[in-house]
């Protein structure tokens, strides 16, 4: 968070006819070297095989299901063959190429969700679209293209059953990816399929920011698997044959298509606002939060701001600093993306940075309305909220000014790992290597992590599946993640930016009484860089100067974590 603190209270007309879009990130656009970084990220972070997560991850009614079922199996629908165990018009024998399997499988999976009951089902649909790449408005964007996607949003132009003007990577679902059978190159064996859909969600999270989770699906003939990436990793459903298993593939089928889209991964804590230079009070009275997909799509440029609700601070005096109100809120209108680049990682805090005006404020001129700077993170589940400290240390010189933070809820809900995203899944298992080569294996070489478990002794199956052996390291459970938001009055910029080198170390100064005011407060910061330390351009001593980031701090009291290294430093 080195671009977003200081000490002045009202935004420049320039800052306010930026739209939200940061600069093109550096995300690497060679596929191989963003699996390699994929491969850095996750470490040991890739868990599979994990019982139960067909029917956490999609928590459809046995009634739902029973009905699918019923018509897809009957005589005049003729979807699926009970008898012989198929669905018709999907091959049964391997295909030679990859290709042939991606019209069938968009059939087959429309087919299906034409089965769910009227009044079920959501907006989600399927399409093939291995041979063009997604639309970014990032020039510099990859140019991977997922086999197959399930899509959600507005204004695509359509021909027949295709689309022909293309989805956005924003506008993605679910992502699928069909398993090669074998590497052009004879020296050369393939990655997993896993770590090319991988690819996919991971550009998912760079492209879209109202996005908590992203669900996802590899394919090897008949075989599929299903995964989940979040802040915390990615877990995966132990594989099934869709043939055999009828119900499996109907579960994830009907839950794609029945679920609301906060169940599927959006983040409808985020909503959008047109972008324009002034507001109308009619306007912001008749304004209702509309969520990203359900506008029309501007292949030119973005022409929108995100919305968001705070916890609104009880008072303004010091003694109620840092305290909210648990039953009152204030809406923020994020106009200026000042930093989005980490929030394109899998695992990790995927920290975001905002330039924003509360919501009130439209009405007044640009230049008139107070600038906020917002920070959207995921922190672990076993740290303390960042603005607990910044309540602690209360309003003093050296340190940002907080004006308001709390856990982001999404449809009444805590947006956490543990308990929204992978909904009371438990692992404690070895992690998954992800870029092993793939090679032609007996079934029985192939790990699981169900006990008793084989895959069968056919060639073909233990060809197409992924192989994903474990790592050499113990066995371990995940660290959660809990989703959160941090408001301050402050914004500044980094120390690189000094003009002179009186104003660096006048600087220097009153950063460093800030920190000490804050260890005397009892919070320890811990992570002091460059970048935490911000000039405010103010001339006034104490103020010359702030430090922020405590996301890493702790109080004095605080007990070490076993596992954090920070924590023991």
């Amino acid at each position: 968070m080195c671009e977003c603190c200081g000490t002045s209270t009202t935004s420049s007309a320039s800052s306010s006819s930026q739209t939200n879009s940061a600069p093109p990130l550096s995300i690497d656009r060679d596929a191989r070297l963003l699996e390699e970084e994929i491969v850095s990220e996750l470490a040991d972070g890739v868990f599979t095989d994990v019982p139960g997560f067909l029917e956490a991850m999609f928590p459809v009614e046995n009634d739902l299901l029973d009905k699918v079922m019923k018509k897809a199996s009957s005589k005049r629908c003729g979807l699926y063959d009970t008898s012989n165990k198929r669905w018709a018009n999907y091959p049964v024998d391997p295909a030679t190429h990859e290709k042939h399997l991606y019209r069938p499988f968009v059939e087959l999976v429309r087919s299906i969700s034409g089965c769910i009951p009227a009044g079920k089902r959501n907006k989600v649909q399927w399409h093939d679209r291995h041979d063009h790449a997604p639309l970014s408005l990032d020039p510099c964007a990859s140019k991977i293209r997922p086999d197959i996607v399930a899509t959600l949003g507005e204004g695509v132009e359509r021909v027949g059953m295709d689309v022909a003007g293309g989805f956005p990577w924003s506008r993605i679902l679910v992502p699928i990816e069909i398993k090669k059978q074998k590497h052009e190159s004879k020296n050369e064996s393939d990655r997993p399929a896993l770590l090319q859909l991988l690819t996919y969600m991971r550009t998912m999270f760079h492209e879209a920011v109202d996005r908590s989770f992203v669900l996802g699906i590899v394919l090897a003939h008949t075989k599929m698997s299903v995964y989940v990436a979040d802040r915390t990793g990615v877990l995966g459903s132990e594989i099934f044959d869709i043939h055999k298993d009828a119900e499996a593939l109907t579960r994830v089928v009907v839950g794609i298509c029945t679920m609301s889209p906060a169940q599927l991964g959006w983040d409808t804590s985020m909503s959008i606002i047109k972008e324009q230079e002034r507001y109308s009070k009619g306007f912001l009275q008749r304004w209702k939060p509309t969520l990203s997909y359900q506008v029309p799509y501007n292949t030119k440029q973005e022409d929108h701001y995100w919305v968001i609700d705070m916890p609104k601070p009880k008072g303004e005096t010091d003694s109620e600093y840092g305290v909210m109100d648990d039953n009152a809120t204030e809406r923020f209108v994020l106009f200026k993306a000042l930093n989005l680049q980490r929030g394109q990682v899998i695992r990790g805090r995927a920290t975001r940075i905002w330039k924003a005006w509360r919501y009130d404020d439209l009405l007044l001129p640009p230049e008139e309305r107070k600038l906020f700077i917002v920070k959207d993170s995921w922190r672990d589940a076993d740290r303390r909220l960042e603005g607990e400290f910044y309540k602690q240390i209360g309003h003093v010189p050296g340190v940002a000014v907080m004006r308001s933070y709390g856990v982001v809820h999404v449809d009444k809900e805590a947006d956490t790992v543990a308990s929204r995203i992978r909904r009371g899944l438990s692992v404690h298992a070895k992690p998954r290597c992800i870029n092993a080569a793939q090679q032609k294996m007996k079934a029985e070489a192939i790990p699981t992590s169900t006990p008793g478990k084989s895959w069968g002794s056919t060639t073909d199956y233990s060809m197409l599946i992924d192989y994903l052996p474990f790592m050499e390291v113990e066995e371990r459970t995940p660290r959660g993640k809990v989703h959160s938001r941090l408001v301050l009055e402050s914004y500044g910029w980094p120390l690189k930016m000094a003009l002179t080198p009186l104003e660096l170390v006048q600087a220097m100064k009153d950063a460093v009484a800030g920190h000490w005011a804050a260890y005397r407060r009892g919070v320890v910061h811990r992570d002091l860089s460059e970048g935490n330390l911000l000039i405010t351009g103010s001339d006034v001593p104490g103020l010359r100067a702030m430090i922020i980031d405590f996301d890493y701090a702790k109080f004095l009291g605080d007990p070490t974590l076993a596992d954090d290294l920070i924590s023991v430093r």
